[in-house]
């Protein structure tokens, strides 16, 4: 079980448990002076207080429109790229911007194909998208091998692996 460590770990404990306590949340996110995006709000007042994964399983028949961002997010590239570069059961990936029905803001959909666990796969993800990469925007991953829209993910943006090797370090 985990066990808080400090005055805001507490308060985030017992806001999860007693729905009365969330103004003491409020309060003790105030006094730690850090700022939260929209997103970070929304989560933590759901009561998800872990980072991370959050694996969900969309009902049958749900629509979900993918496209091609008019802005590509380089940053968020570069990342899954450094990261899933040292997965090698990872053999192709790629992003696309994402919108589902009934909910009004997108995410973005990364379709992954690889040879090996999926919880290394989401290892990676999470390693990567530490920090402010998404810039606040939710990142659905889905495996291609099992997933309907592995057609259409192929054409979106490609997540190149990082180069290794010592030849290629010396002709960079």
């Amino acid at each position: 079980m985990f066990e808080p460590e400090n005055e805001i770990e507490r308060v985030l404990m017992r806001a999860a448990q007693e729905p009365p306590e969330r103004p003491a949340l409020a309060r003790a996110l105030i006094d730690a002076e850090k700022e939260f995006t929209p997103a970070e709000v929304k989560r933590l007042l759901a009561g998800h207080f872990e980072e991370g994964a959050e694996t969900i399983t969309l009902p049958a028949g749900e629509q979900l429109l993918l496209g091609h961002p008019s802005d590509v997010p380089y940053q968020l590239i570069s990342a899954l790229s450094r990261e899933f570069s040292a997965e090698k059961t990872i053999r192709g990936a790629w992003l696309m911007l994402a919108a589902r029905a009934g909910h009004p803001e997108q995410s973005w959909m990364l379709g992954i194909d690889h040879g090996g666990s999926w919880s290394n796969v989401q290892a990676a993800i999470n390693r990567a998208v530490a920090g402010n990469v998404l810039k606040g925007r939710p990142l659905d991953a889905v495996p291609l091998e099992s997933s309907s829209l592995a057609s259409t993910l192929r054409t979106g943006i490609p997540i190149p692996a990082a180069k290794r090797g010592l030849f290629q370090k010396l002709f960079r």
